[in-house]
């Protein structure tokens, strides 16, 4: 197994090749809302067709065909850029520069996605095998020191230690008897009945009624209210000027007003419908590192690495 670990880790630098030094700065912007034929390549090497979401760095092109477009979301100038069919751009440090044909640009609104690079850049920590010195624990369980949940968002996490526990969630004085999913590595609770305010949790794993490991009693719940969760969701009108199918805006737009479980179970339905789309993985992967789901974080980096481009 430590052959095959240090196998990949090997693999991962010399695929990536020269863009990490590109990828060292963070993409320069997210291209989104792709039609018909629209070509990426990197420093003119490896030319693909374009399905999907699509992290650029400096030294990507990207060509439209005869009725073709797509829209690049330019995070160094804050705008919105529409290339039109027939057309070549490139990416460079200062956005885009036109090689033949038409753009249009716009402001973003609301400088949505405003951070993504700085955000990408500690999103790839995570998607490396991480190595730590050999420790033994019997179970190794916690869960995620602050969770944000609201009536629309009502469902809370933590990783499901086995299929043959039961769990106990305390909640200021109050206990909810969880069994654990035969099914699932993650264990997901409702709590739709909250009153709005900050609340102090600690799971607990039983197994044949004898208390085995207990979280941490500190960690924190707060449930926001409904003008909270309103707010949030007016300012979500700036994702129909990016598409609102489209479900990484989506995910990235609630992650960063804190509902972290809802983000995930968009990226997780982002990542099942496009498996080659490691972009929305590594972010996934972080996710999931976030809410201390570590079984499903390394499940995860196997498909990383499964589907890195050769």
């Amino acid at each position: 197994m430590l052959k095959i670990i240090k196998s990949l880790c090997i693999l991962l630098f010399i695929i990536a090749g020269t863009q990490l030094n590109a990828e060292a700065y963070g993409p320069v912007g997210l291209l989104i809302k792709t039609q018909g034929d629209v070509q990426h390549s990197f420093r003119g090497k490896n030319q693909k067709k374009v399905y999907r979401n699509m992290f650029l760095f400096e030294g990507s092109t990207i060509k439209t065909g005869p009725g073709s477009s797509c829209r690049f979301i330019d995070q160094v100038n804050t705008k919105l850029v529409d290339v039109q069919e027939n057309s070549e751009i490139q990416i460079i440090k200062t956005g885009v520069h036109v090689v033949s044909g038409k753009i249009k640009q716009g402001p973003v609104n609301g400088g949505f996605l405003q951070g993504i690079r700085r955000k990408y850049r500690r999103v790839q920590r995570y998607s490396s095998i991480q190595r730590r010195a050999h420790k033994h624990v019997d179970i190794d369980f916690s869960t995620v020191k602050r969770i944000v949940i609201s009536k629309k968002y009502p469902d809370i996490v933590w990783e499901n230690i086995g299929k043959q526990y039961e769990y106990q969630l305390h909640i200021n004085n109050q206990v909810y008897t969880v069994p654990a999913p035969k099914n699932s590595d993650i264990v997901r609770y409702t709590l739709n009945n909250l009153a709005p305010g900050k609340y102090s949790y600690q799971v607990v794993a039983f197994r044949d009624n004898e208390q085995i490991i207990a979280s941490d009693p500190n960690h924190q719940i707060e449930f926001i209210s409904d003008e909270q969760q309103s707010k949030i969701e007016y300012s979500k009108h700036c994702i129909l000027q990016l598409g609102e199918e489209n479900l990484f805006i989506q995910a990235y737009h609630l992650e960063e007003n804190g509902l972290i479980v809802a983000a995930m179970d968009l990226l997780k339905e982002s990542a099942d419908k496009d498996h080659a789309n490691n972009d929305v993985r590594m972010f996934l992967i972080k996710t999931y590192n976030d809410l201390k789901l570590k079984k499903c974080k390394k499940k995860e980096l196997v498909f990383f690495y499964q589907y890195l481009d050769l």
